[in-house]
């Protein structure tokens, strides 16, 4: 029997409400697809939700995310979403790491896009609810403090803006008057927003449509639609820079995959003022909700390549060097050139790169040191693992060693059986399905959205030469004879400074990622930030590391304030990356001649447990301070008594401040 037999088969069982027999013979049917499309999984969901397994509903939802962009499918699959929260509140998707709530508004309907935005998201692993203003209401919305949209607390407010706002007054002004007028107008909206409430802001720009009176003059000529609505883009883009706590939704970019004539439909603008066309909503959902997850820390870090017939064509151990197929002179090598320039590409901005692969060491490393048409080099990796143990365990040996969590990981392989393997074994690493034809790898690494980010600052372009100098310490230190002459060969050195517009972008960044070092675990916009800085009593300290290997950035801070006479501490976080090397004890020995410059003898600290800072449960009882309350929801406070204890500090990190007392 055919895969489309089996495939008839299951569908028909399901139409005779078999829901189990179904199952199973759909599950026979796949059991060599990687990718299911849209449709099948829709019916593997309504065939699970159907026996009353919710849990796997929901995956096989989420799955349907990646399968394709058919909008029926999508529509169909969150009417179920919907059913099924609906019927059983409290339910969430098994992998679910965050929960949020999004307000939806602009200068269109926005409707249809809701459901599927709550459907997509279920794939980056958050849980949101939607909730949908009227029609052309975003600038009400902003500017009345008293708006349902501030009523309902969101997290996100994504605004969706579309080039019929540009037509309002474009006859009676110059280019430039246009432009600063319509920029004037988004950033008025921004800032309302940001002095109203601490959701973080979602904007898209503006697609450009299709008709266009200047033809292939246009990009020539000032005065032409094409022009300004480029020039609006730029200053939109320019301004959230200025203002930050603004991401941007790069519709234009987005549009231009799937073609104008595709994302716009005028029967149903002129209708109900629907701005993208029903066939483009799936793929602006998946990007808003990819946005939405790096809004809320969960953007991916680490791309794991398989070296074989992945980052070359053949097999280095049998064919050699001059066997393997890279750089220029027929397809299949140009192919595998091009896409090392799209991993070279990653990396330079910041995605941390691993090789996991089933070799000789010295044999995969030898293309990268002696092959003349090699993008990457040794260099540009953190770790490197060529050995002949299995993938899944050298994956987990990569995360350990690199300390980030699996999830944090993404594994690109040509080979299926390798590929089907991490899926099972270690399934919170995203494996991405790369084609047969190596041609196809630079589309598969494009089209996924893992990678999207909110901000990029210095640290990021530095952190593949971070994490591999943490992979040379963590060898180091196995071979030390003991942690204090390990901690004094590194020759730390650590410059504290209070919050600046400097390092802003990177505090910002540091507090929507980490999470295993995170006492508190607040989630907090620049806006947020700058509020608690204005605070009476307020110290915001943050650190940057270097030792013999690198320099690691900015990668720990505390913002703190005077509560009750005492030095309380907020928010106090560290990069996983420096784990385990006294950062802390140096950050809060700052803090604590802070505390006595202002005349207190006490630190407070509390710590909230969440399902990843387990590893700071005892931080405060492992530096003296005394436990004053447990809470019902699991919450400590802790105090820490500085003249009786003495200040905290680091015997093994020399420390430069440039914080007044």
């Amino acid at each position: 029997m055919t895969a489309s037999d089996k495939l008839a088969e299951a569908a028909a069982l399901k139409r005779e409400k078999n829901y189990q027999g179904a199952i199973a013979a759909y599950d026979a049917a796949l059991a060599n697809v990687e990718a299911p499309d849209e449709k099948t999984c829709l019916a593997v969901a309504q065939c699970h939700a159907g026996t009353g397994q919710k849990d796997k509903a929901l995956d096989w939802l989420a799955l349907l995310t990646r399968g394709g962009d058919d909008f029926p499918a999508w529509q169909a699959a969150s009417g179920l979403l919907r059913k099924l929260l609906k019927d059983n509140p409290g339910l969430s998707a098994p992998h679910a790491k965050r929960t949020g709530r999004v307000w939806l508004t602009g200068s269109y309907t926005l409707a249809q896009l809701a459901p599927l935005l709550q459907l997509a998201a279920l794939a980056v692993n958050v849980n949101i609810e939607v909730a949908v203003a009227d029609y052309g209401q975003h600038r009400q919305d902003a500017l009345s403090p008293d708006s349902q949209m501030y009523a309902f607390d969101p997290d996100v407010i994504v605004i969706a803006l579309h080039h019929s706002d540009l037509e309002r007054s474009v006859s009676d002004l110059s280019v430039q008057e246009t432009v600063a007028e319509a920029t004037q107008d988004v950033s008025m909206i921004w800032q309302s927003i940001r002095q109203n409430c601490k959701a973080r802001i979602l904007c898209t720009n503006i697609a450009a449509p299709l008709d266009e009176a200047f033809g292939h003059l246009s990009s020539r000529v000032p005065e032409s639609r094409r022009t300004i609505i480029h020039a609006v883009n730029n200053d939109l883009a320019r301004k959230a820079n200025e203002l930050g706590g603004v991401t941007l939704v790069d519709v234009e970019a987005i549009s231009a995959q799937i073609g104008k004539r595709a994302w716009f439909d005028d029967r149903y603008w002129h209708l109900s003022k629907q701005g993208v066309s029903f066939k483009a909503l799936p793929l602006l959902a998946r990007h808003m909700a990819a946005l939405i997850a790096a809004e809320f820390g969960l953007t991916k870090k680490c791309l794991v390549l398989d070296l074989d017939n992945t980052c070359w064509g053949g097999v280095i151990g049998e064919d050699g060097l001059a066997g393997i197929k890279i750089g220029q002179g027929d397809a299949k090598s140009e192919a595998f050139l091009a896409f090392q320039m799209a991993v070279k590409r990653l990396q330079q901005r910041g995605v941390i790169l691993a090789v996991c692969s089933k070799n000789n060491d010295a044999d995969a490393r030898e293309p990268f040191e002696k092959h003349p048409d090699m993008v990457l080099k040794l260099d540009d990796f953190a770790m490197f693992v060529a050995n002949w143990t299995n993938k899944a365990e050298n994956i987990k040996h990569i995360a350990k060693t690199l300390n980030i969590g699996l999830d944090s990981l993404v594994f690109a392989d040509d080979n299926p059986v390798e590929r089907a393997t991490v899926r099972e074994l270690v399934p919170e690493v995203d494996v991405l399905p790369m084609p047969e034809d190596p041609a196809g790898y630079v589309r598969v690494l494009g089209d996924y959205l893992g990678f999207e980010t909110v901000s990029y600052t210095r640290e990021d372009a530095n952190k593949t030469e971070q994490y591999r100098a943490k992979s040379r310490i963590a060898e180091m230190q196995a071979t030390t004879a003991s942690l204090p002459d390990f901690y004094k060969s590194l020759h730390m050195k650590a410059e504290i400074e209070p919050f600046n517009d400097f390092n802003m972008p990177r505090i910002v960044q540091l507090i929507g990622k980490s999470n295993q070092f995170n006492l508190t675990t607040y989630r907090y916009s620049e806006a947020d930030i700058r509020d608690f800085m204005q605070q009476d009593g307020a110290v915001n300290l943050s650190l940057k590391l270097a030792d013999k290997f690198t320099d690691h950035g900015l990668v720990s801070m505390i913002m703190a304030r005077l509560v009750e006479s005492a030095m309380d501490i907020h928010l106090w976080l560290m990069s996983c990356r420096v784990i385990g090397r006294t950062v802390e004890d140096a950050l809060l020995g700052e803090l604590c001649l802070q505390a006595r410059a202002r005349g207190l003898k006490k630190l407070r600290g509390s710590y909230i447990p969440t399902a990843k800072n387990a590893l700071v449960e005892t931080k405060y009882a492992d530096f003296g301070f005394d436990c004053i309350a447990k809470l019902d929801d699991g919450k400590t406070i802790w105090e820490y008594d500085i003249e009786k204890q003495g200040d905290i500090s680091s015997p093994y990190i020399a420390v430069n401040t440039r914080v007044e007392a």
